[in-house]
């Protein structure tokens, strides 16, 4: 088995989606936060997206795309990536579809715990998240295989949802970067330091 690599204390903070197959709803919250989260951010993030059971370079389903495109976001690109410990233990943060990719991230990495929500937890004032002013682990079911329309609630309660969550994860991403800043100094202006 290989060991993590560390991440550099100079990479971007990265965001990592999941959801099963990696060809509807995480897309859509990988598009979705690449387009609503540069207008809030001083510094660069990565988002990425992968699925628990999701098969290498398959596209993206064709009414996702359509779906997808009709809100504006391009996901023509985009192919599934499988969920990796790799992955894992790169991300800053780990948004997840469902309660039960959660519990498949900790199987994998226990120490991933704190870093992985259920994207409805982060928007308890969506009424996509459940009851209002209430954090939910409700998550966001899967249009996989239904009609256009399904796939079209599916991405407007993805922008709902993370529409409210970018102030909340902006504000997470500033937080830790201004620490990181913190702990570069802190080494710099160490005594016998180079």
């Amino acid at each position: 088995m290989t060991r993590p690599r560390e991440k550099e204390a100079t990479a971007p903070f990265t965001i990592l989606v999941v959801c099963s197959g990696n060809t509807c709803r995480s897309p859509f919250a990988e598009g979705l936060l690449r387009q609503l989260l540069p207008n809030r951010l001083r510094s660069p993030a990565q988002v990425f997206s992968a699925g628990t059971s999701a098969a290498a370079g398959e596209p993206v389903t064709p009414n996702a795309l359509l779906a997808a495109k009709e809100f504006g976001v391009d996901l023509s690109g985009k192919s599934s990536t499988p969920l990796t410990l790799d992955l894992i233990d790169q991300a800053d943060m780990i948004l997840v579809m469902e309660k039960r990719h959660r519990d498949r991230i900790v199987r994998m990495s226990p120490a991933a715990s704190a870093k992985t929500r259920v994207v409805t937890e982060l928007a308890p004032g969506s009424s996509a998240s459940g009851t209002a002013g209430a954090a939910s682990t409700a998550g966001v079911a899967d249009p996989f295989g239904s009609g256009l329309e399904t796939y079209h609630r599916c991405f407007a309660e993805l922008r709902a949802i993370l529409t409210e969550a970018v102030p909340h994860i902006a504000e997470m991403i500033e937080h830790h970067e201004s620490r990181q800043g913190d702990s570069r100094q802190g080494r710099d202006a160490a005594p016998g330091s180079a």
